[in-house]
């Protein structure tokens, strides 16, 4: 299977979607091997943050605000990485969703 990179696109010190983000990284990495990229705005990038890239394509958050695990599992098809079988996946990115929210 080719490896997948996700990059977050943070900001640095890192706050609430920043690290909602890398929470969804790192959940990614352990459970499909994703490897795992952090740019910061002086990297040089020309996205804006807080945000993710899977294998280079740009995660769109429904809402247009605060990407979700659907938007994630919507992207992640779109580089034709079978999601079936993954619900503990997604529940463990609506965790983390969950988790951010509540303090909010």
């Amino acid at each position: 299977m080719k490896q997948i990179t996700i990059t977050v696109l943070s900001n640095n010190p890192a706050g609430g979607r920043c690290t909602l983000y890398a929470n969804y990284a790192q959940e990614l990495s352990t459970a499909l091997g994703f490897n795992i990229r952090t740019l910061y705005p002086d990297d040089g990038h020309q996205f804006y943050t807080p945000g993710l890239l899977i294998d280079g394509s740009l995660v769109m958050p429904n809402d247009g605000v605060i990407i979700d695990a659907d938007d994630i599992f919507h992207c992640i098809e779109q580089t034709g990485i079978k999601t079936d079988g993954l619900a503990e996946v997604r529940r463990n990115l609506d965790n983390h969703f969950e988790e951010m929210m509540a303090e909010i």
